[in-house]
């Protein structure tokens, strides 16, 4: 089913999309930090006091999105996200330990809640429909997407908000570094972001709709075979595509960046198509994919591709259809998106 975006925001370790002319570069940096705006333009600094960075991010873009979709009140919200709340998360534990488990402050357990964000939008957007969080790894924002198509399928809705979003904290930093994802070396190649991103989904074309996702499908622990290529290829069927159809593929690579899978895609059956890879800009996490997902619409949207993708090199005048690839760890995605 074509499901249309008609609003979207996002943010991320760069700028709006708008502003992408004047990026410095990010090649020196393993951990890239979401570049916050203004939050107190969108939500009352009697509410911000009491939020942490990502309910800041989630309710702004969340927000951002009906604006710019010209949309007071969704008629559902639909969420996903790896690590939710992590700050409070980890705010809460350490007073947990730390004061002996007594005299403990409510507030980061009540945030620390996967679907905080959702329920925040839902209060002041006096949303009273359907309203869930998914959390489901890498996966999470792809399965709040995939939902969002079936319940247009099965509801009398016109709308629905989706977003996907992560944070990321210095106790996070400390696990990846255990981990041995972190290396403090010049040879570092992994880099870890953060970000939040959200569209306003209609089921309905009208003069707001400016991209078009045609399929969305997962795939866990495929190998670089006939398995893997069969079902990419059987995906953009379903969108009545060819790969030959797909003027620019935006490819997220696994953070082991020397993982064969991915290596002999973007040799083999990407060979000979545009690929941006964009978590060289947003960073990996585990909703990475909606940046992609923002950044593909945008082009769509403008048909202009800003200078911070060095390593795009147009052969076309018009991008028609985007292939968005994610992959993280064990988990593949795709999501196939046209221009209206």
């Amino acid at each position: 089913m074509d499901i249309f975006i008609n609003g979207t925001d996002c943010i991320s370790p760069l700028h709006s999309y708008y502003d992408l002319e004047n990026q410095i570069s990010l090649d020196d940096k393993s951990i890239l930090y979401a570049m916050e705006p203004d939050y107190k333009k969108v939500i009352s600094p009697g509410l911000l006091r009491r939020m942490s960075k990502v309910m800041k991010m989630g309710v702004t873009t969340g927000l951002n999105s009906l604006s710019d979709a010209k949309i007071e009140k969704p008629q559902a919200i639909i969420c996903g996200t790896g690590l939710g709340c992590l700050q409070d998360t980890s705010k809460f534990l350490t007073n947990l330990c730390t004061n002996n488990e007594e005299q403990l402050n409510p507030t980061p357990f009540i945030q620390s809640t996967h679907n905080t964000i959702a329920g925040t939008l839902a209060n002041l957007t006096n949303c009273y429909g359907y309203n869930i969080t998914y959390s489901h790894r890498s996966l999470s924002f792809e399965t709040a997407l995939l939902d969002a198509m079936m319940l247009f399928n099965e509801e009398s809705i016109d709308n629905i908000l989706v977003g996907g979003f992560d944070e990321i904290n210095s106790d996070y930093i400390t696990i990846l570094k255990r981990l041995g994802f972190l290396r403090n070396t010049n040879t570092q190649k992994n880099k870890f972001g953060e970000g939040s991103a959200f569209f306003l989904l209609s089921n309905n074309r009208n003069e707001k709709s400016y991209a078009v996702i045609k399929k969305v499908s997962q795939k866990h622990y495929p190998k670089y075979s006939d398995e893997i290529l069969n079902w990419i290829s059987d995906n953009l069927s379903d969108s009545k595509l060819k790969l030959d159809d797909i003027d620019l593929v935006m490819f997220g690579r696994n953070i082991r960046t020397d993982d064969l899978c991915d290596i002999q895609l973007i040799n083999d059956y990407f060979k000979n198509k545009e690929l941006i890879f964009f978590k060289n800009y947003c960073g990996e996490f585990f909703t990475a994919a909606g940046f992609g997902l923002y950044i593909s619409a945008n082009i769509l949207r403008e048909q202009k591709l800003p200078k911070i993708f060095s390593e795009f090199k147009s052969k076309t005048s018009i991008v028609k259809n985007i292939l968005i690839y994610n992959h993280n760890l064990y988990n593949h995605s795709l999501i196939v998106l046209s221009k209206c």
